[in-house]
């Protein structure tokens, strides 16, 4: 999928707080220390399903964004093109999304106790919110606000049928607490996807030799999408870690 930022300029109104974090609390939230660096996340528990609410930032090594492959695994941060893990570190970007990962990198990302979602997990996490009140406007599937964190996406004044796209009325996002950010990814080819518009997190479920499924987030979608043509294990997305059972 290719994203047009200068076609969603037209209808899009303005950025919100690219950087900072939603702070709302939720009565099933936690906090997971992940013992490799350090780093502590918050978690949600929607349904049976514990995952992380916020994208992966284990960063072992980086690469800049011209740095391609389907076999090794490579870690990006947006908008860095160095191979500084402590320096990337430092980034805003960093800091507010986490890390881009190809998909044998995403594969073995996530700390002991925790995997990558295959598809069947990111099914039942959509089952759960259509069944528990979660769908926005009482219409089935329409997820996206759900999901989507109440900053950082791109707001829009787009005003259709369906009136409730994750960049409309942004305070009114995040009712599960899975906090969702727009981080955009590393392309095909190499540079970064812009922020603000688009979010990509890797599935576990491959399609084919050298093509994983992806699941995604808009700022005009309603919903989150999986993605049926998938996308090259090359590409950078962001990773979502949900706990073992």
């Amino acid at each position: 999928m290719k994203i047009l930022p200068f076609l969603l300029l037209l209808i899009l109104t303005g950025i919100g707080n690219v950087y900072s974090q939603d702070t709302i609390s939720f009565s099933k939230e936690g906090v997971f220390t992940d013992a490799r660096d350090g780093h502590v996340y918050k978690t949600i528990k929607l349904g049976d399903q514990v995952w992380m609410a916020e994208n992966l930032a284990f960063l072992p090594t980086v690469s800049p964004s011209k740095s391609a492959s389907t076999f090794n695994s490579l870690y990006y941060v947006y908008q860095y093109e160095g191979n500084d893990v402590n320096y990337a570190k430092t980034t805003e970007a960093y800091s507010a999304f986490g890390v881009f990962y190809n998909w044998p990198a995403a594969k073995k990302a996530c700390p002991e106790g925790w995997h990558l979602p295959n598809d069947s997990d990111w099914k039942q996490l959509t089952d759960f919110l259509s069944n528990n009140g979660y769908d926005y406007g009482g219409e089935k599937g329409q997820n996206g606000k759900a999901l989507a964190s109440k900053e950082g996406w791109v707001a829009s004044t787009m005003i259709g049928p369906r009136p409730y796209h994750i960049g409309s009325n942004l305070s009114e996002n995040n009712s599960s607490g899975f906090n969702a950010l727009p981080a955009g990814r590393r392309s095909d080819g190499g540079g970064f996807a812009p922020h603000g518009v688009i979010a990509f997190f890797w599935s576990a479920t491959e399609k084919d030799n050298a093509v994983a499924y992806v699941w995604h987030l808009m700022t005009l979608n309603t919903c989150l999408v999986h993605d049926d043509k998938g996308q090259f294990e090359a590409i950078g997305n962001s990773v979502r870690c949900i706990k073992d059972k």
